[in-house]
């Protein structure tokens, strides 16, 4: 036999049931009745706005579906935007943050583990720059939302992260990120800008060294070099990621070198001093080599971008002192 609890009567059914038990005593109580009718009159229609503002109050919580990054820029926007919980699969080089080490890993962003990826049935997946077309048509085939981003610019970051947000439920999150992002690149940006480009340190990237490769005009690292108050040497190069040739360095005489790879522990000075006429760039001359920053800050275009701003300003301006941040200041 159920056990009988007490009903706690909601405010607007309480307004209801008053307004209805008044009917009836309009015909018991004929002398009341004009002013009963007013009464009912005024109930009903606060009663009908009382419910509709507990109703229209309710505001299920938005479905966000199982998630699949293929890339690690986009892994860090995805934790950025508050969306951990809904990854089920992310790529070999998705190390940043480090609860991304805790999601299943499906190959990279060429050659992922197709029949692993699809078995986390995932309503959504994000990349970067994919170019394997059988891949691709298999996540369509499976009916998967694919979004294979572009991200080469600021401009570039800030609609990816807006799309994202759009497509995931995160719109206000991926506003407020964006915001953050062009506030600190602005500052740093703004700190340098009175500095002309002759007076700048001119910097050369070394993305690889074999074939050797730099950065050039349409590039966000050539964005990062110039907010950091330097030149990029390759900066006219209508490319974004030029091979060059190493005779081109010494022309350019760089006073700085700006390490995208490592040397496998060789220090960077001997390595670059054993190249045909290197030894004689500014740059190797006076040691002014770049090899101590984070590259996941320098060549991986997400929110931690702005932490390689301010780490190369402090290496292109050593000398100019610290703002109230701690960041370096002209």
């Amino acid at each position: 036999m159920p056990i009988a609890t007490e009903y706690h009567w909601p405010y607007y059914e309480v307004l209801f049931v008053t307004c209805v038990q008044d009917t009836h005593l309009f015909v018991r109580d004929r002398p009341g009745y004009m002013k009963r009718l007013w009464y009912l009159l005024i109930l009903l229609p606060i009663a009908a706005l009382v419910v509709a503002v507990v109703m229209s109050s309710y505001r299920p919580e938005p479905k966000r579906g199982a998630i699949v990054s293929l890339t690690p820029n986009v892994t860090e926007i995805l934790f950025e935007l508050g969306l951990a919980d809904s990854l089920v699969g992310i790529s070999t080089y998705c190390d940043y943050p480090s609860g991304a080490k805790d999601i299943q890993c499906i190959g990279d962003v060429g050659n992922p583990n197709i029949e692993m990826l699809l078995s986390l049935e995932p309503k959504l997946i994000i990349a970067t720059n994919m170019h394997n077309e059988d891949v691709a048509e298999r996540i369509r085939n499976a009916k998967i939302k694919l979004i294979n981003l572009k991200i080469d610019s600021f401009q570039e970051l800030y609609d990816a992260i807006e799309l994202i947000g759009k497509e995931t439920d995160t719109a206000g999150e991926a506003v407020k990120l964006i915001a953050r992002l062009k506030g600190d690149l602005e500052v740093a940006r703004l700190r340098f800008e009175k500095i002309p480009n002759s007076e700048r340190p001119r910097v050369f990237v070394e993305i690889w060294d074999d074939p050797l490769q730099t950065v050039g005009g349409p590039s966000f690292i050539n964005e990062i070099i110039t907010c950091a108050g330097g030149v990029n040497v390759a900066g006219q190069i209508d490319d974004g990621y030029p091979r060059v040739n190493p005779e081109m360095v010494v022309q350019w005489d760089p006073d700085v070198i700006l390490m995208g790879h490592g040397f496998d522990g060789k220090d960077a000075k001997s390595q670059f001093a054993s190249r045909i006429g290197w030894s004689k760039i500014k740059a190797v001359r006076d040691g002014r080599i770049i090899d101590d920053i984070d590259s996941n800050w320098l060549l991986r275009p997400g929110p931690r971008l702005v932490d390689g701003v301010k780490a190369l300003a402090e290496r292109l301006h050593p000398n100019y002192p610290k703002n109230s941040a701690g960041e370096t200041s002209p």
